[in-house]
């Protein structure tokens, strides 16, 4: 699978969340950040405090929402303890 060259494009996001199971939360780390797009960053953001932006996807905008890497631990522990799966990608 080739990983997108900036942002995580909305389609091979897809791909690895059609890997991931559907009660599951995905991150996707690129760069510095790791992000979450659609669904799973609304459900991500109010629970760690993050903004929800919108990337144009075609016609539609599909929300996201980022955090940087350093953070992972502390903001896997407050998904945990909100009784959420997740699922940490690290990609190129």
């Amino acid at each position: 699978m080739t990983s997108p060259q900036a942002a995580i494009a909305p389609e091979w996001y897809s791909r690895l969340r059609s890997q991931t199971p559907a009660a599951t939360l995905l991150l996707v780390r690129r760069g510095d950040f790791y992000e979450s797009m659609g669904d799973d960053a609304t459900v991500i953001a109010p629970i760690l405090g993050l903004t929800v932006t919108r990337m144009k996807n075609g016609s539609d905008q599909l929300p996201m929402c980022g955090f940087p890497y350093h953070q992972l631990d502390g903001y896997l522990q407050k998904l945990v303890h909100a009784e959420h799966k997740v699922a940490v990608c690290e990609s190129e």
